[in-house]
């Protein structure tokens, strides 16, 4: 009889905070903005080119426009996500399959590629860079998952992909 432990649990996740992540670049925006906006640029040389304080109000601009127009974009697609799967989580409507990991292939430390492998022909897919809910920690990473790994997951198939919702190893 095989004993698990589990690795991840989606039913302990809070709201993810990933829609924070151009937080900092709107901060710089603005820090860029103002301090252009205040300070005026005193020289006269190179009227061909555009004047210090013009070009560090484009650049804060540019800084606050993108990342202003991120934060809701990301937070407009995870967070719904997450309380979609809550919900599924805690009704239990997820399926379970328990077996060894097959097909292993494994994300490159440096990304560009996802961490894939099959449990009884169940196809997993995901990798760290994604911003997605659900396990997603590859072992180049410190992730769990390894070949021939015995391994009990509860996931939700939305029909595209399988989304792992607690995972548990040997």
């Amino acid at each position: 009889m095989k004993t698990f432990h589990t690795v991840y649990d989606f039913g302990n996740e809070s709201i993810p905070i990933t829609f924070l992540f151009p937080l900092p670049f709107f901060i710089i925006g603005l820090l860029i903005f103002f301090y252009h906006l205040k300070n005026k640029d005193e020289s006269k040389e190179n009227r061909n080119i555009l004047p210090d304080r013009i070009r560090g109000l484009i650049v804060g601009g540019a800084f606050l426009t993108l990342s202003g127009f991120m934060m809701p974009m990301i937070a407009l697609s995870s967070i719904p996500d997450y309380y979609k799967l809550k919900k599924i989580y805690s009704a239990g409507r997820y399926q379970i399959v328990e077996g060894s990991v097959k097909n292993y292939h494994p994300m490159p430390e440096g990304g560009h590629d996802t961490e894939r492998f099959d449990v009884k022909n169940i196809h997993f897919e995901f990798s760290d860079f994604h911003i997605k809910n659900g396990y997603n920690n590859a072992a180049s990473h410190g992730g769990a998952i390894k070949a021939n790994l015995a391994v009990k997951i509860r996931y939700y198939s939305d029909g595209g992909e399988n989304v792992i919702l607690k995972l548990e190893v040997d």
